[in-house]
Parts: C-alpha cells; structure tokens; sequence
C-alpha cells in the first residue's frame, strides 16, 4: 500500500489506528469530513492529508472514498482508492510560495495568469483570470484545463507539454470559449523552475 504498509496489515487496522497514523494537524479535518460525509449519506467523496509512513516520516496521500449504505440508509463499508501525491503538493506549495512573493505585482498586471502543472491541473490563478471566468480564484484552483475549457484543452495542453519539453518560452494567438463568449489571447507560457533548476 502506499504507506509502506503490506494490503492485510492495513486492511486488518483497526480505525483508531489509522486515524493516529494522520498528521495531527490534519487528523480533525479528516475526521469531520469523513463522520460528516456519512451522517449526509454522501456516496463519494475526495480528501487530501498528511500520513505517517511505516518508516515514520509524513506523506501526502489523496483518497476517493465511495460509501455504501443498506436501503434503510444505515452506514455499511466504505471503498477507498488512495494515491501519493507528495509531489503534485510539494510543487503546489513550492508555486504558491513564488505567487505570494509577488503577489501585489501580480494583481497590478491587467493580465490573466495561470500557473498549471504538467497535467493540465491549475495550482494558481489569479483575480483577472478568475473574474472572466465568472469566480474567485478559489473556485478554479485544483481544476484542470479539460474541465474549464474542454474544447481547446486538448490543444493547450500539447502546447504546456511542449514547453515541458523544450524548457523553453512559448507564445502564440489561441481562440477560447469563455463565458459562452469566443475570445482571442496572445499567449505566453514558459517553465517555473524551483531552486534546484526542475
């Protein structure tokens, strides 16, 4: 499993122990959306936390659980499929650290900026980009291109990859649906390196 855990060991652990296994200052977060989710009679849900290896130190993990429930609505077993995602959060965080850092710099371009990963997944938007798509940048943030634009999202991220790739600077005119609104963009998209040149 992805805490280093053989499947019987963790399939035989018991809830308490799991829940010590979370990083304390996830661990009541976690709680209340799980106890929370079933009292609601949710059938899915996704959550993102910290816990603890076999080996002792922390790693994000990010599970999809889908509930079960008898016909009178009583709880009966949740199916859970879990991922490591310690570095999809670590680049978030290390992304966000950079947006913060010139964030009133940011804010005073009559600009729209993304910061997406190599999926397509976007780590930071700002007000601009966020106001033309009718939300805060709260609402966008952990979505990904195909889902806010699904008809050019295909095209946009062969661009992304290739600048991936090439880990160079690219610019171009592109055409989006925003809004239910066809618009022109000139587009510049370029890598972010961290402090190690990745």
């Amino acid at each position: 499993s992805e805490d280093g855990r053989s499947i019987g060991s963790s399939l035989g652990m018991g809830a308490k122990t799991g829940w010590n296994l979370i990083h304390p200052d996830d661990r009541d977060t976690v709680i209340k959306q799980v106890y929370g989710s079933i009292a609601r009679k949710q059938s899915d849900i996704v959550c993102s936390y910290r816990v603890q290896h076999q080996k002792g130190y922390y790693f994000w993990r990010e599970d999809h659980s889908n509930y079960v429930y008898a016909p009178d609505g009583t709880y009966l077993k949740t199916y859970i499929i879990a991922r490591d995602i310690t570095e999809r959060k670590n680049a978030s965080l290390e992304l966000m650290q950079v947006a913060e850092k010139y964030q009133s710099l940011i804010e005073s371009l009559d600009n729209i900026l993304f910061i997406v990963d190599k999926t397509g997944r976007i780590l930071y938007m700002n007000e601009i980009a966020a106001k033309q798509q009718g939300g805060q940048p709260a609402d966008y943030i952990g979505k990904t291109l195909q889902e806010l634009f699904p008809a050019q999202a295909e095209r946009q991220m062969r661009l992304i990859q290739g600048v991936f790739e090439t880990e160079g600077k690219l610019v171009f005119e592109t055409q989006s649906k925003v809004r239910d609104e066809l618009r022109w963009y000139r587009t510049s998209v370029q890598p972010i390196r961290d402090e190690e040149g990745r």
